[in-house]
């Protein structure tokens, strides 16, 4: 549990805000337990949860962490950075995100056909839109024709200069 940190633990530390990387920390100093109103915890009083402040040296760095939860062994504070005194505990966070981020690519595949199929389904319900698409796909037909064309003048062009 972080309440039971001490200067010199070692201490996991993970930094998501853009490729996740995992560095492996010391805990520099560590403030008594206080509850949630800023007052010194008392032993025994399991009523009100404690938090702790912790200054930990991490790739040459010294974080300054607040607010740690007494009771739990990870901590994820939402600004990117998870801690955790327990390995177990980080590798099953890291394997969470892996499976998380693994089920997003495997559904990017059905979200595109998706996409695909309410492209065609829509100008069956709105003539509108039929009309429209019937509309770009004339234009697009013609803008190429007149690249093609414009290519083959070009070609021709630069034939008759050789």
């Amino acid at each position: 549990m972080l309440g039971n940190l001490k200067e010199n633990d070692s201490i996991y530390v993970l930094d998501r805000r853009k490729r996740p990387i995992l560095y492996t920390g010391v805990v520099v100093d560590v403030k008594p337990p206080k509850t949630q109103f800023g007052q010194p915890a008392v032993p025994g009083n399991s009523f009100l949860p404690t938090f702790v402040e912790m200054s930990v040296r991490v790739n040459g760095e010294v974080l300054n962490l607040q607010q740690m939860p007494c009771e739990k062994n990870l901590v994820d504070n939402g600004s990117g950075w998870v801690v955790s005194n327990d390995s177990d505990a980080m590798c099953a966070y890291i394997d969470n995100m892996k499976r998380t981020s693994q089920a997003r690519l495997e559904s990017r595949s059905l979200d595109e056909e998706i996409v695909e199929a309410c492209d065609d389904i829509m100008p069956r319900l709105n003539p509108a839109l039929a009309k429209e698409r019937e509309r770009e796909s004339a234009i697009e037909a013609r803008f190429n024709r007149l690249e093609d064309m414009m290519q083959r003048l070009l070609e021709r062009e630069l034939s008759s200069k050789e």
